[in-house]
């Protein structure tokens, strides 16, 4: 991909690769002009980094929170505080299996915090997978964590809040999703870093350092996400998942399929810890029907004269 010097609003950018057409778009509808490509420029040209705060608006934000975060002090005040946060599901959803793991973000759910699922851009199908996997086990996704930053194809995927990972981590290197809530059709798109963007606006950050007790700023996006899996759609609100019963019986099938594709991908020592896992579940399993036996043969045992 070739990389270009790029002039927004006057301001040179670069090299980075030249803006495509709906980015350029939220460029055109928030800052009011459009990104183009400049021949030449003798001075320094701008880190992309910098670009928002030439465009200041007053700062707002919505925490999202990796597993590894969710007994952190920080996480922990947001939820005593009454806020909602984020909370990104496994990118392995094979953990979901495992008891401990499961019992954490449920309790995390009634805590308030929502579930985000990581998704690439270039394989939407494997979103799809594990996001109707998550609805089956009851931890449905209500947003996307884009974390390839942003492509023009995301306007292929169905209706929904996508948060544009913009971390050095992702590896996204393009011009930056401008800090606001940027709509096109039913979807949003979310401006989200480890850190707020330069000059305010609203952002999406993930694992941030709590030292305002008082958390201010604090917005949520719209929350609700659709997707495909096996050409059947679901929709998933705050008020629940929507889709066919199709729809249903195919995501109690992931509870089968989904693991069983995933153990065929997995090296040897994970499968090993796998079936760990499992013979974990299993012992819960037995575990509760022996109880379960003991208290009916208690009752019998009351009942008898």
């Amino acid at each position: 991909m070739s990389l270009v010097l790029l002039a927004v609003c006057g301001i040179t950018l670069g090299p980075l690769p030249e803006a495509p057409p709906v980015l350029a778009s939220f460029y055109s509808e928030q800052y009011g002009c459009t990104p183009e490509v400049r021949a030449d420029f003798s001075g320094d040209p701008v880190a992309r980094v910098d670009l928002p705060s030439f465009f200041p608006a007053e700062h707002a934000w919505w925490p999202v929170f990796t597993e590894d975060q969710i007994s952190s002090p920080g996480y922990r005040h947001l939820i005593d505080a009454g806020i909602k946060p984020g909370i990104m599901l496994p990118e392995n959803s094979l953990d979901l299996l495992s008891p401990a793991t499961f019992m954490r973000y449920r309790q995390a759910m009634r805590d308030g915090a929502v579930p985000v699922q990581a998704m690439s851009h270039a394989s939407p199908d494997a979103y799809g997978a594990k996001a109707t996997f998550a609805a089956a086990m009851g931890v449905r996704p209500l947003a996307a964590l884009v974390t390839d930053g942003w492509s023009d194809n995301l306007l292929a995927q169905a209706p929904g809040s996508y948060l544009i990972d913009h971390r050095a981590t992702a590896g996204y290197n393009g011009l930056p999703l401008p800090p606001r809530d940027n709509r096109l059709g039913d979807s949003h798109f979310y401006y989200a870093n480890a850190r707020a963007a330069h000059g305010g606006g609203y952002s999406i950050i993930i694992n941030p350092v709590i030292t305002d007790a008082s958390v201010p700023g604090i917005r949520y996006p719209e929350l609700g996400i659709s997707w495909r899996y096996s050409d059947t759609t679901y929709q998933s609100t705050l008020d629940g998942l929507d889709t066919s019963l199709q729809g249903h019986l195919l995501a109690v099938g992931t509870l089968f399929s989904v693991p069983v594709g995933l153990i065929f991908a997995r090296p040897m020592p994970d499968i090993l810890s796998l079936i760990g896992t499992s013979v974990s579940w299993i012992s819960v399993v037995i575990g509760g029907c022996l109880l379960l036996l003991l208290a009916i043969a208690a009752l019998h045992r009351l009942r008898r004269p």
